[in-house]
């Protein structure tokens, strides 16, 4: 799972680069957690859950990992500036919301990569 969620935060990493691309970025950033769950499952080793099961371990572990990311950042940035009190929890609450995104959109790229593959092997066998 490690593996996946690490290959699953490069594309990510490189997704939010494409923000200096015009009209690019209004598609590469937002999906970026998809393409990071689709690309980023790929790399994690079988198990005998279910393509469900499985999209949401990803998705947790990979929406845990940018919440860490996102919690150092916010409070070394409060630690170092001192913002007033609204934009502290502003902040904060911009932590939840970026985790909990980031998260489900990465399930719903693991989900989907999985249930193409099978599909594709169906088709395979036909």
């Amino acid at each position: 799972m490690v593996n996946g969620v690490l290959v699953g935060l490069g594309v990510f990493v490189l997704s939010l680069f494409s923000i200096i691309i015009p009209l690019a970025h209004l598609v590469t950033v937002p999906g970026g957690p998809f393409f990071a769950g689709f690309i980023g499952i790929s790399h994690v080793k079988e198990s005998p859950d279910s393509h469900g099961v499985k999209g949401l371990k990803f998705g947790s572990f990979f929406g845990g990992v940018l919440f860490v990311i996102a919690f150092t950042a916010v409070a070394a940035f409060i630690f170092v500036f001192e913002p007033r009190q609204k934009l502290q929890v502003l902040l904060w609450f911009g932590v939840v919301v970026f985790a909990l995104y980031t998260g489900s959109m990465a399930a719903l790229g693991a989900m989907y990569s999985l249930m193409r593959a099978d599909r594709k092997l169906a088709q395979a066998e036909e």
